[in-house]
């Protein structure tokens, strides 16, 4: 899955473009490269992100979704967003997916939508929003991974009632957890298989990755690779990504060895 902000405020530089030029051309490369889902943030999420209107982030989906769609017709495409009257506009629009950061924090209205129209659904951890997720409370756990695992047991029972063609679940790498809580989840990833969904991650260029080792995001791929490469190991079956070249390589090799072997 790879990661197309169409927005100017996300953390990775490298991921911003809002030339509609620009966008066609880089996806028609990743799609060359092997990319199989396209990912579009309408709203920055990074910490102390600022948080449009519902108004203004359908705009910005209005602005690129319809030619993009028109474009690649057949290429599986994803909505970052957790709005009902985005995730609306953009299902007539014609996107295949919704990627919901919110944990169901403003209500099953996305979900239902999904549901009614047989888009496959994105269910992520997180506490909290932009501005706050990561204080002090936000980011308290006893057990941050049986705690996270449970939370979203919970908000996966009250799916259940919708009938949902497809739910992918997110740990939330970054959101309402620190630094080394990052890390006990992605030790422990394995155990998110448990709740009986694909499990989906986004470890690409995080603060977990460049603050542990004390470099820039721009430089961080290396790092980002390692821990894509861990996840992996432990049942990712999804990588949302930046570096759509570098990840393919990775899942290219790394297939070489289990599907082999599975």
């Amino acid at each position: 899955m790879a990661i197309l902000n169409l927005n100017s405020d996300s953390f990775f530089p490298g991921s911003r473009t809002t030339q509609m030029d620009q966008i066609l051309s880089k996806i028609e490369h990743w799609i060359n490269s092997g990319m199989a889902i396209l990912d579009l943030g309408p709203m920055s999420s990074r910490p102390g992100a600022e948080i449009l209107t519902e108004e203004e982030e359908r705009e910005i989906v209005a602005r690129f979704l319809p030619t993009i769609r028109s474009h690649f017709p057949h290429l599986m495409i994803s909505l970052d967003s957790y709005r009902p009257k985005v995730v609306e506009y953009a299902i007539a629009e014609g996107v295949d997916m919704i990627n919901d950061i919110s944990c169901l924090q403003y209500g099953e209205t996305v979900p239902k939508l999904c549901a009614q129209n047989g888009i496959a659904y994105v269910l992520m951890h997180m506490r909290g929003n932009s501005q706050n997720m990561g204080s002090s409370e936000n980011t308290s756990y006893t057990n941050v991974v049986t705690e996270v695992i449970k939370e979203l047991s919970i908000k996966l029972k009250s799916l259940y009632q919708y009938s949902l063609i497809s739910i992918f679940v997110d740990p939330g790498f970054g959101f309402s957890k620190t630094v080394q809580q990052n890390f006990e989840l992605l030790e422990k990833l394995e155990y998110f298989s448990l709740l009986g969904h694909p499990v989906l991650v986004g470890l690409s260029r995080k603060s977990m990755i460049y603050k542990s080792l004390e470099i820039s995001v721009e430089n961080c791929l290396p790092g980002t690779i390692a821990a894509q490469t861990i996840a992996l190991t432990k049942g990712a079956k999804i990588l949302r990504v930046h570096d759509v070249e570098e990840a393919r390589q990775l899942i290219g090799i790394w297939q070489k060895i289990h599907v082999s072997t599975d």
